[in-house]
């Protein structure tokens, strides 16, 4: 599962930011490393959004509208960008502003669980080969020690078993709020104080209308599963689309 990068859409198809993703193996990958402490996120300057899990709505949604993305395959994602400027959470040295939630997905590059094989059900950590950070020679942190992974890999490891872990967890959420017909389509747009109205984007969210007219049963459901607060984090998160209209524009800094 991943986005499609679009100036005007927000369909699926995958995966953003991967250029040429290989399952590790020692036998293939025992020489390579990453050089890290110059990481920028310039790698992530063309993406209007990222998919977020649900664990991430509350945080996410304190600086993005969190939303679901239009298409066959829902998926929640955070929008940084519109039209065709891009990120406009990240500066012009590649850095990610501070003091703003950098979302897991963005957090993993260049790591990312695929099938270990054709036809397999069974996840294992992969690398994008196309990063620049992954390196042959003089590798800050290696890959491998020995044939065996390092304190890092083994880091990198945990961090994507833990993301594929909520990545199932917000399809159920998901398949919840489908069952339940509370997702629906909105439309944002930005109001200048001498009320001007200028359309920013058409999108899908929880209808809130919807929400509140459900049974005490389902709303008890709800909590049961612990899906009130990423409920309520996205409905919240939604007045953000003024903050990322205004980076647009110019109109914040």
């Amino acid at each position: 599962m991943a986005e499609e990068q679009s100036s005007n859409q927000t369909s699926v198809a995958g995966p953003p930011f991967y250029k040429n993703p290989q399952v590790l193996r020692p036998e293939a990958h025992g020489n390579l490393g990453i050089n890290g402490s110059k990481r920028t996120y310039q790698f992530a300057k063309d993406a209007n959004f990222v998919a977020v899990n649900g664990a991430e709505f509350e945080l996410a949604g304190k600086h993005y509208p969190v939303i679901f993305s239009s298409g066959e395959e829902v998926v929640p994602i955070a929008v940084f960008g519109l039209g065709n400027k891009g990120n406009q959470f990240i500066n012009k040295k590649g850095q990610w502003l501070t003091d703003h939630y950098i979302p897991e997905y963005v957090r993993r590059y260049p790591f990312i669980f695929m099938q270990a094989s054709q036809n397999s059900d069974e996840f294992a950590l992969s690398i994008d080969m196309g990063d620049t950070q992954v390196v042959a020679e003089h590798a800050e942190q290696p890959l491998f020690l020995n044939g065996n992974p390092t304190n890092f890999t083994n880091r990198a490891l945990e961090f994507c078993k833990n993301f594929h872990q909520q990545h199932v967890a917000t399809q159920s959420f998901v398949k919840f709020l489908q069952e339940n017909d509370l997702l629906t389509e909105r439309h944002a747009e930005y109001t200048t104080p001498d009320q001007q109205t200028h359309p920013i984007a058409n999108f899908v969210a929880i209808d809130e209308d919807k929400f509140n007219a459900l049974s005490d049963a389902v709303h008890a459901e709800i909590r049961k599963r612990g899906y009130l607060r990423p409920i309520c984090g996205h409905l919240a998160s939604l007045i953000n689309f003024s903050r990322v209209y205004e980076r647009y524009a110019g109109i914040r800094s």
